[in-house]
């Protein structure tokens, strides 16, 4: 049946890249580059529908930033989802010191306040090493510039 090769190479696209978020054009691309004939429209759909069933999640941060989505992998791996408010860029945080705090958190949000977390959907705000890197840089060079303007 022609939806199901058309959802078959969507979910192959998705599986390629699992650990990685993609931008449904990405996605079109990825399929893309496999010779599949699928319609962009087909691919939004497909996401869509995948995101119901609970096979892909779906990241969305503001009117500005394309969806990013993530295809769910069997593993019952705990994975925090960092986002870098300089650059966009989404990846993963694997810490067992985030898995204590969040163990405990978790309980006591549940037994004193009657509420369940559900820290897979989440994401953490902050900055990546890249971009601290490049400010400090920034901040570096303008702080000697200034030096060097006063004397």
């Amino acid at each position: 049946h022609y939806s199901t090769r058309q959802r078959a190479a969507v979910l192959a696209a998705l599986k390629e890249h699992t650990g990685k978020y993609l931008s449904a054009q990405e996605v079109s691309d990825a399929v893309k580059s496999t010779g599949a004939s699928v319609g962009r429209t087909t691919v939004y759909r497909t996401l869509e529908t995948l995101t119901r069933e609970g096979v892909v999640r779906r990241f969305v941060f503001d009117k500005r930033t394309p969806a990013s989505y993530e295809y769910l992998s069997d593993s019952d791996t705990v994975e925090y989802h960092v986002r870098c408010r300089c650059c966009q860029k989404l990846f993963h945080l694997h810490c067992s010191e985030i898995d204590r705090m969040t163990a405990s958190l978790s309980t006591h949000l549940l037994q004193e306040h009657g509420v369940e977390l559900d820290l897979q959907s989440s994401v953490i705000e902050g900055m990546c090493s890249a971009c601290r890197e490049e400010g400090e840089t920034k901040v570096g060079k303008t702080s000697e510039s200034k030096e060097n303007s006063i004397s």
